[in-house]
């Protein structure tokens, strides 16, 4: 079993999203798509705006660190924020800026809030080493039961 640390019951499905491998946005339950979308806006930089390629830029990043469980790209996962209302933009899509927490609704704002309290990428970087540790474990059991030598 991994290590997790004790987390507010608005994060309690966050540990097993992110141990993930692939998942569409579209294909979550809606409380797994708010939490990964959370998680993306709570691991940017501060900004008050961005430019359109400047969050290309981030959110690529993003995909390749804390939510390398996603299977998006930097356009769909731009759109997602904005549509759940983490982020807003402007008429021409040129300038965004994350909605203010004042302005979400209470349970996002919970989410939100309990997310800005962690190292996040310290956090999911922890969580999937753990998972590769235990898994490696594992297999290595595997091998001894069988007399296999592992490598």
């Amino acid at each position: 079993m991994l290590a997790f640390l004790a987390l507010p019951p608005e994060l309690s499905t966050l540990p097993a999203l992110v141990l993930k491998s692939g998942v569409g946005l579209g294909g979550l339950a809606e409380g797994e798509r708010e939490l990964a979308l959370a998680l993306v806006a709570a691991v940017l930089p501060p900004r008050a705006a961005w430019t359109e390629a400047e969050v290309n830029r981030a959110l690529r990043l993003c995909l390749t660190r804390e939510a390398v469980f996603l299977s998006s790209d930097a356009a769909e996962l731009r759109r997602w924020l904005v549509d759940m209302g983490f982020w807003r933009r402007d008429g021409f899509g040129r300038c965004y800026e994350p909605c203010p927490l004042d302005e979400l609704p209470p349970a996002r704002r919970l989410i939100v809030t309990a997310l800005a309290a962690m190292d996040l990428a310290g956090w999911v970087a922890g969580q999937r080493a753990a998972q590769a540790a235990l898994r490696q474990a594992r297999r290595a059991a595997w091998a001894a039961g069988q007399g296999v030598a592992n490598d």
